[in-house]
């Protein structure tokens, strides 16, 4: 087998893996600096798989879908008998909390700026975005950032989603 021990600021961790291993023991180490580097990249590949997935299903049911951001997470909703609800019999659309990661939303539509402007006073710390499933969407972007790096998943009018680099911190 293989004995796993990490250290770090956090807490310690050992435990043993089964392995078939040929040789003689050794030692490998990682730097958790450059481990953490792809955390915004996976987090910013999940939420652009569960955007596109979500966006099906609302078109399937033909609703409005809403997204829920806000710096420590998000979460998807769908309109449903007069009130926003969760996506049932979608496990992989619920909300998620994010860790080590920080997410942050930009309007494309400058209308749609302008009245982010208006209601920021009385704000909760969420952004809401919906999303039509005939087309009828502004387009957005969500930024995934870590320390290190921002990776940005773009929704485009036509629904349409990317996850792109976006710029080293």
């Amino acid at each position: 087998g293989v004995t796993v021990t990490a250290t770090a600021e956090v807490g310690d961790y050992t435990g043993d893996v089964e392995a078939a291993v040929e040789g003689d023991e050794t030692t490998i180490a990682f730097n958790a600096r450059y481990l953490n580097d792809v955390l915004a990249n996976v987090e910013a590949d999940r939420f652009a798989a569960r955007l596109t997935a979500a966006g099906e299903q609302a078109t399937l049911a033909g609703t409005p879908l809403r997204l829920d951001v806000t710096p420590g997470g998000y979460g998807f909703l769908i309109y449903s008998r007069g009130e926003w609800k969760s996506i049932q019999g979608a496990e992989a659309l619920g909300s998620y909390e994010l860790k080590r990661v920080v997410a942050s939303v930009e309007m494309a539509d400058p209308a749609l700026a302008n009245e982010e402007e208006k209601t920021k006073k009385s704000d909760d710390g969420v952004k809401r975005i919906v999303i039509d499933p005939i087309g009828l969407s502004s387009a957005f972007a969500v930024d995934f950032s870590d320390k290190r790096e921002k990776w940005r998943v773009a929704y485009d009018a036509a629904g349409e989603v990317k996850v792109l680099p976006y710029a080293r911190s």
